[in-house]
């Protein structure tokens, strides 16, 4: 009765792991997956599933256990062979989630072995190729290699730009990326211009109080507190905070993010007061 059980299980998934409206039905459903030990199954729908469950743990904010869930799908699924598809899929997440424990070492060893197995062949555009020059872009972030990490991200967004079109979740998803390095190498204007357009084009695809869309949006406030607009960076990351506590809570990572991050808008725009309220916010959570 397993594989059975585990279709049924893939047939009731929702949507996209990073939607909240998403998230009661993937913490039912998550029991369920690791009672009947669905991460063993061959089948593609339930290994769609078991790769959501893990990004939707990360989402939900419990990242210790989508490392280990990642790390349980990604060691289990080696039996297909590493240039399996969804091995290699599963093994970018896993590198991703690496990378957002801190562990560098580990997501760049990783990083390196998926780009042995894929070769990365020049004008790739396939989501395992697009994935790894992320994952490689990240690591070179952590490790201070700004130009490095430009030169991939620019990389792939251009390859997702080319074949996906310029408002593609994928595309815009890079473009977030390519964004970050600007802003880490002094280009603020170029950040700036860029989280605008690429806001304005999420907001056609993605509601405001989701994730995909706020990330830009406070990224945007950092451009704008960057380029000395301190009024404009307060209430973007206001607007923000704002929809991350009525959709996720106080105690997420990214409300905690949010309201260190409006902290610091609350600062540069002269009241200290509610800056040092708001830090002792985010600390206590």
């Amino acid at each position: 009765m397993t594989a059975p059980a585990h279709l049924l299980l893939a047939a009731a998934a929702p949507g996209r792991p990073s939607d909240p409206r998403a998230w009661p039905r993937y913490t039912e459903l998550y029991s369920h997956v690791v009672a009947t030990e669905a991460v063993t199954s061959d089948q593609p729908r339930v290994r769609q599933l078991v790769r959501n469950i893990a990004e939707y743990l990360y989402h939900w904010g419990d990242h210790e256990l989508s490392l280990e869930f990642s790390e349980q799908a990604w060691e289990t699924w080696l039996v297909f062979g590493e240039e399996d598809q969804p091995t290699q899929l599963m093994g970018q997440w896993l590198g991703f989630t690496y990378w957002a424990a801190g562990r560098f070492d580990d997501a760049s060893n990783l990083a390196t072995r998926l780009r042995e197995i894929s070769g990365l062949p020049a004008h790739d555009t396939r989501e395992t190729a697009l994935g790894v020059l992320q994952l490689e872009a990240a690591v070179h972030r952590a490790e201070g290699n700004f130009a490095a990490s430009a030169g991939l991200d620019m990389t792939a967004h251009e390859r997702a730009r080319t074949s996906f079109g310029e408002n593609a979740p994928t595309t815009l998803g890079i473009a977030d990326n390519v964004a970050v390095n600007l802003r880490l190498v002094g280009e603020f204007l170029g950040a700036l211009e860029l989280d605008r357009r690429t806001l304005n084009m999420k907001s056609r695809l993605f509601d405001k109080d989701d994730p995909q869309y706020l990330i830009t949006k406070c990224n945007l406030a950092l451009d704008t507190r960057e380029m000395g607009d301190y009024a404009g960076a307060r209430r973007l990351h206001e607007s923000a905070c704002v929809t991350y506590l009525d959709t996720l809570g106080r105690d997420h990572p990214a409300t905690i993010e949010a309201l260190r991050q409006l902290s610091e808008s609350c600062r540069k725009a002269g009241d200290h007061a509610r800056s040092l309220e708001l830090a002792t916010d985010a600390h206590a959570h």
